[in-house]
């Protein structure tokens, strides 16, 4: 992993910055010149040639955090009596600070390389490769050929930009137990908008907050339909499933643990320690419904962790989640290949009269880390949030989190009655 610290961090996305204008204030110039390369803005920074063979997208987010949390004495003590971190307090953070360039060459031949600089300002942290890999278009029933770093085919709020979803953070269960971003290769194909189809062999990353193994592998797909789809996608049904298997061997681990719905928030309220296991199967089912401005989603996933045989009985842990949102102001959330994407307003923010978009929405998520002799806890978030979208770009956030934990015993923390966190976040976020 390339070390950098902050100092040379924020001298290189200012560089990088430097140069993506210095490119869009000559680009005018440098295609009166010559017809062969077009150079323009569509939600992103492009550059295409005029037969199309080669195309490069500039692209790249900042998400700049604040949050504030406020806990019961209870939960404050376990934790403390546990050895860790109260949760109560107040902070901010880059969430991400990320670039990236992708594109295409010779048509069938696509690739993608981002950076994160925002671990790079956290105390020993650096910067870190996100989705970096290669592809190739077939042509064929197998469709797309991608080797390299990217989220492995796994649920539909994992598999969905963090750029688009309706909330700061991803669901506690989905960001815990989906498989994430890993080495490995897959294919994808699909038919239209109306199916799609992803499988694949991935590496486990040593490292990674929720697992503790080395040398190990696994397999995941994901499938998923649209039996109704009308008006350009405003009113549509999603439905989908999704599998992963992960081969332990050796000594190794799993383990499972996560903060309430708020990355800022310093310690883990569930956590199953470490368990000895020959491997896991996870599956997920995932549904949504968007009726124009009005919107339903919901998963569950089902992990059975295969434990070694002198280690206990089997296991089953459990997540699932479901929220509604709204768009006062009449847009809707927009569907592409399987995820949900960019969502534009009906008209930009401008002081002049525009409003942009608003969006309210509400979620309750919950995970069950108890199974057998295992008591890891029960974690349930309800969260309550506001997106103002200015334009198609630029992003402002605000949720409210009531975080409530219970039936825990594990790793030095001991909570049996429900004790409870309130959060307060907020993210200012622009992409491109």
């Amino acid at each position: 992993m390339i070390q950098l610290n902050k100092k040379f961090a924020l001298r290189c996305v200012a560089s990088m910055a430097v140069l993506v204008l210095s490119v869009t204030f000559h680009a005018p110039a440098f295609c009166a010149e010559g017809e062969d390369l077009r150079f323009y803005w569509d939600e992103g920074l492009r550059l295409d040639s005029a037969d199309k063979n080669f195309r490069l997208r500039i692209g790249g987010r900042i998400q700049a955090d604040w949050v504030a949390i406020a806990a019961s004495d209870g939960l404050d003590s376990a934790l403390e009596a546990g050895g860790q971190e109260p949760i109560e307090g107040f902070g901010t953070e880059f969430r991400r600070m990320r670039i990236n360039f992708q594109g295409d060459i010779y048509r069938d031949v696509f690739f993608k390389a981002q950076i994160d600089f925002a671990p790079a300002f956290e105390e020993g942290g650096a910067v870190e490769p996100k989705d970096v890999y290669v592809g190739y278009h077939t042509g064929t029933a197998l469709g797309d050929v991608m080797l390299g770093q990217y989220f492995a085919p796994f649920s539909l709020e994992a598999m969905t930009s963090s750029n688009y979803i309706t909330f700061m953070e991803r669901s506690i269960g989905i960001d815990v137990m989906a498989p994430s971003r890993r080495m490995g290769a897959s294919l994808f194909n699909g038919a239209g908008e109306r199916l799609t189809w992803q499988a694949g062999a991935f590496s486990t990353s040593e490292g990674e907050p929720d697992y503790d193994n080395e040398d190990n592998w696994f397999t995941a797909g994901r499938l998923t339909f649209l039996p109704w789809l009308e008006d350009d996608g405003e009113r549509l049904a999603h439905v989908g499933a999704s599998y992963a298997h992960q081969f332990v061997s050796g000594d190794n681990v799993i383990r499972y643990r996560a903060r309430p719905e708020a990355h800022l928030a310093p310690s883990r309220l569930v956590d199953t320690d470490t368990l000895d296991a020959d491997g896991s199967d996870l599956a997920g089912l995932e549904a949504a419904l968007v009726l124009g401005p009005l919107s339903f989603q919901a998963e569950y996933v089902g992990n059975w962790v295969h434990r070694d045989d002198d280690a206990g009985d089997d296991l089953y842990l459990q997540s699932y989640y479901a929220f509604v949102s709204w768009f006062l102001t009449g847009e809707h959330r927009v569907y592409k290949s399987g995820v949900f994407s960019r969502v534009s307003p009906n008209n930009n923010f401008s002081p002049q009269g525009g409003m942009g978009a608003w969006e309210l929405a509400a979620r309750w998520s919950a995970l069950d880390l108890n199974s057998q002799d295992v008591r890891g806890g029960k974690l349930q978030d309800v969260t309550a949030g506001v997106n103002w979208y200015l334009n198609p770009n630029t992003r402002v956030m605000l949720n409210y989190v009531h975080a409530m934990v219970n039936d825990r015993d594990s790793d030095g923390v001991v909570i049996d009655d429900r004790e409870s966190a309130d959060i307060v976040q907020m993210r200012f976020q622009v992409d491109w």
